[in-house]
């Protein structure tokens, strides 16, 4: 696939993979990952996509998160985006949840969609986006991609992406 620039300015919406791009596959967000997603998701929304549970993100990443952390701007994607989640009123609520099995493009092009966003401005970004990696569905998609090979990769792209808002 060929590669699509990472854009200089903030993209309107940035999606990470969760395993292997946000945290170690299986384990926590890390503090200092924390306070840099804290961080981003008060300058723009932030979606995660995984073929985890929504019980996994809530563990891995929610509880990690700052009290003060804008969670009204975190949509979470479980099960590669069959199923959206939003936090609002001090819960986090269903928007959708499909019976069938999809795959990651299926996640993007619906939080582009709720958000009203033009898919080409927002930014990917995941560990798998090489030829038959988790993420490769994301290239049938018009985003920008922005492949990493890991949590510590990650935090250099969203400090880059928070000296450029």
């Amino acid at each position: 696939h060929p590669a699509r620039k990472s854009p200089s300015r903030m993209p309107t919406l940035v999606i990470f993979d969760l395993n292997g791009t946000l945290v170690e596959t299986g384990q926590t967000l890390t503090p200092e990952m924390a306070i840099l997603l804290s961080q981003l998701l008060a300058a723009v929304p932030v979606a995660i996509i995984s073929s985890s549970t929504l019980a996994q993100f809530l563990k891995q990443v929610v509880a990690k998160l700052p009290d003060d952390a804008h969670l009204s701007n975190l949509h979470l994607l479980p099960s590669s985006g069959a199923a959206l989640y939003d936090y609002r009123d001090g819960e986090w609520h269903k928007v959708y949840e499909e019976i069938r099995a999809v795959e990651k493009d299926y996640g993007v092009h619906a939080i582009c969609q709720r958000l009203r966003l033009r898919e080409s401005e927002a930014l990917f970004v995941g560990d798998g986006l090489s030829t038959g990696g988790n993420d490769e569905a994301v290239y049938k998609t018009e985003v920008e991609t922005r492949k990493v090979k890991g949590p510590v990769e990650t935090e250099l792209v969203i400090k880059i992406l928070l000296a450029g808002a």
